[in-house]
Order: structure tokens, then C-alpha cells, then sequence
């Protein structure tokens, strides 16, 4: 007889079928984390395999009708699973934000740490400070008293050869002049001498005089008493070192002192993950030691400090708690603000016995309120690429960024199509 006609599979909408299966399945909040790959229970698919198709082996149409169907089945299956699990998307909304900005004072409501130090801490600069350095000149000389009684020119006496001043070295009495006929009926006054060391009085090379140099006595008229180099002086030179100076070593206090409360801080912060007060840090100076002395040739000068050092610590997070609730009365009902997006300075520090107060700089950014599920679901199935047109107005979307992961190529432009696999991530421009 005519063979039975083979049933045809049934039509499904897929689109139908995917929201269907989604609607019955139990909600997962967007925050949550994704659960570990596992496909379905298909309860409907257990049986399939145990089914005997044996009493049918005599209609082979309707045994391949079957074959069929549960290849479509396990098609869909596949497909669904593939949806559920594997397509993802990363989107990323920049918002529009405004700013307000505040001086808050900061007291009791903080909680403030301290912690005491020792610390040691070495720095080294190069020297900044000059002079010259050298020796006097030194020599002999004649001096002549043209006056008939003696006089004595006393230890310390100026004399000058030109512009250069030279110091005797010693007292020195000149004898009387003297006055001799000679032989033509003329009286020569012979000058009285005396001979005497003479020292430059400063240093360099141009003190080094020559031989029979004049030199004239300070408070002595020069056709009374006066004197000439009896030699050639010698040994007066001069060059140019660098010193350390007395700004050297104030900077270098500094340096070290910085140096030592940040080795204080951060041992601090690496224990306990807290901000310092730098401006209530507390440096208290044990030892200290210098490697050149102020107005000593040197070309570096090296300290070494051994210090207390005391620093005063918060959290960050109690701190942007406190400033959140200060600037809450200037949040709008839709607009938010967060944490994260406050930034602040502590401008103004002090402490008076256990009492601190703060003047801390706040700047805090916000953003019009957004219902981030809703947003999730009006973007199931859409095209990743025109996105832009689908935000609320309010919402004030500057700019988006969609990354979709997907095995399927043709669904690497589409938002996945179900909620828990839509990952959306707000951003202040």
C-alpha cells in the first residue's frame, strides 16, 4: 500500500523561544559573577535514547521523522546553550559629569594613627661654596732712619710697596743719623739702619717683590723713615678651592630631613595601607653628622642623620566617607555620587594635644543616576555599533565602547540576548 506521509517538524520562532526560556528562568543580578560554564539539564532529552524503535522498523518514513526531530532539537539546543553561555558583551557608557568643588574642615569624625619611627637616613651634594687659598710672601728688609735721634717702628706696622701691604714681624729700633764733613767742606748725613722681616699681608703671587723695592711706613714721612727690600720675597701664591658652605649644610639638613620622613611614611603605608599628614609629620634629631665642617675645602659634603620620626595616618576610605556626607546636601535626587569619583588635598593641617584639624580640598564629579538592569535589557539584541540612540536622554551619554565575545561570527556586532550576559560599566568624561 502507499507509504504513510513523513511529519513534518514543527515551526519554531526563535526569538519567541529565547525570551520564552529566559522568562522561566530564575533572574541573576547584573553584579553577580557568571557562573562556571555548565549546559542545561534537557530533562525532556533523557528518555530519547532508552526510546525501543524496534515495533517501528516497519516504517522507515516514520523513524526517520524522528531522527530528525531530535536533530533539530539538539540543533536548538546547541544554539540555545551557545546564547546562554558564550555570547557576552563588555559596554562601557561615558557619562557627561559635572563638578563641585569645596573646602571642608575635617576634625573629630576622622580617625587619626601615630606611629613613632627610628630612622636613619644618608645624603651627599656636591659643594657650592669657593675661596682661595695659599700662602704669604716673605723677605728681608733695610730700614733707614734719616732723623738725629732713633725711633722704633713697632711689631705689626703697615708698610706698602705700591698698592700691597706688607706686616713687620718684629720691633725694630733704628739708630740715629749722623753727619760726616767730607772732603770738600760738605756735611753728608749718614741715615741710620736697621734690618727687619717683612710678611705680606695677604695672600698671592704678586706680593713676591723684587729686590731694592722701596717701601714706605705707615704714619712715617718717607724722607724720615723708610725702607727697601733687601731681597726677593718669595712664597706668596694663591688658587681657588670649593668649600662647603654654610647653605650647603641647610640644604643638605633638608634633603635628609625629607629623606627620613618618607622612609618613616612608607613603612607606614606598606604595613597598613593608610595616607600620611606629611604636614604633621614630627622629625626628632638624634644624631647627626657631617663630613666637612663650613669654610672647608671640600668638593661634596655627606650627612648622616639618626632621627624619631612621628607621622600622624587615615584611611582613605573613612576620609571620602566623611566628604561624600559633607557634600551630600549639594547632590541632586538624579544625580549620583561616588567614592571613587572624589579627590581631595589636605591643605591645612594642626594638632593641639589630641585635637587635629584639617582643611582638606575637595573636588567631586557627578553623574545623572542610572538604572543600569533597565539599560541592560533595552540593549538585548541590539547592534553593538548604533547604540548612541538608544540611551535616555537623561542619562547624558557622551560616548560608549562595546566589546561582544561570541564563537558565533555572525553575532559579533549584537548584544548578547540575555541580561546576565551584559556587562555595563559607567565612566565620568
Amino acid at each position: 500500500g502507499d507509504a504513510a506521509p513523513v511529519p513534518e517538524a514543527p515551526m519554531v520562532d526563535a526569538s519567541e523561544y529565547l525570551q520564552e526560556q529566559e522568562e522561566q528562568m530564575p533572574f541573576t543580578a547584573l553584579e553577580e559573577p557568571v557562573k562556571k560554564f555548565q549546559f542545561p539539564k534537557l530533562a525532556f532529552l533523557s528518555g530519547l535514547w532508552r526510546l525501543n524503535l524496534s515495533h517501528m522498523t516497519g516504517n522507515v518514513h516514520v523513524k526517520h521523522g524522528i531522527i530528525i526531530g531530535l536533530g533539530i532539537l539538539l540543533i536548538f539546543g546547541s544554539i540555545f546553550a551557545t546564547l546562554f553561555y558564550l555570547h557576552k558583551a563588555d559596554i562601557t557608557l561615558v557619562q557627561k559629569s559635572t563638578s563641585i568643588q569645596r573646602e571642608i574642615q575635617v576634625g573629630k569624625e576622622l580617625t587619626i594613627s601615630q606611629k613613632t619611627t627610628k630612622v636613619s637616613a644618608s645624603e651627599t651634594i656636591d659643594t657650592t661654596g669657593s675661596k682661595y687659598v695659599g700662602e704669604k710672601a716673605k723677605g728681608s728688609i733695610t730700614l733707614y732712619n734719616a732723623e738725629s735721634k732713633s725711633v722704633t717702628i713697632e711689631k705689626g706696622t703697615i708698610l706698602k710697596a705700591g698698592d700691597d701691604q706688607f706686616v713687620l714681624d718684629e720691633d725694630v729700633k733704628i739708630a740715629s743719623a749722623s753727619g760726616q764733613v767730607t772732603s770738600d767742606g760738605n756735611v753728608l748725613t749718614v741715615t741710620g739702619k736697621a734690618t727687619a722681616a717683612l710678611t705680606a699681608k695677604e695672600i698671592g703671587p704678586e706680593y713676591n717683590v723684587k729686590k731694592e723695592t722701596k717701601f714706605s711706613i705707615a704714619n712715617r714721612s718717607p724722607s724720615a723713615q723708610f725702607a727697601v727690600a733687601a731681597n726677593n720675597f718669595a712664597g706668596g701664591s694663591k688658587k681657588e678651592v670649593q668649600i662647603a658652605s654654610r647653605q650647603d649644610l641647610t640644604t643638605l639638613q633638608n634633603k635628609v630631613e625629607s629623606a627620613i620622613s618618607k622612609k618613616a611614611a612608607d613603612a607606614v603605608v606598606s604595613s597598613g595601607g593608610s595616607n600620611i599628614i606629611s604636614k604633621l609629620t614630627e622629625v626628632e634629631t638624634t644624631k647627626e653628622k657631617f663630613s666637612s665642617e663650613v669654610a672647608q675645602e671640600a668638593d661634596s659634603v655627606t650627612l648622616t642623620t639618626d632621627a624619631n620620626v612621628t607621622v600622624y595616618s587615615y584611611a582613605t576610605n573613612d576620609m571620602k566617607d566623611i566628604l561624600a556626607a559633607a557634600l551630600a546636601s549639594s547632590v541632586k535626587s538624579d544625580t549620583s555620587l561616588a567614592n571613587d569619583h572624589i579627590s581631595f588635598a589636605i591643605s591645612q593641617a594642626s594638632k593641639d594635644g589630641d585635637v587635629f584639624k584639617l582643611s582638606v580640598k575637595t573636588k567631586a564629579k557627578l553623574a545623572p543616576q542610572v538604572q543600569v538592569t533597565q539599560v541592560a535589557k533595552s540593549l538585548r539584541g541590539k547592534n553593538a555599533s548604533a547604540l548612541q540612540d538608544l540611551f535616555d536622554p537623561t542619562m547624558d551619554v557622551d560616548s560608549y565602547e562595546a566589546v561582544i565575545k561570541t564563537p558565533i561570527p555572525f553575532l559579533k556586532s549584537t548584544v548578547p540576548f540575555f541580561t546576565r550576559n551584559i556587562a555595563l560599566q559607567l565612566k565620568l568624561k
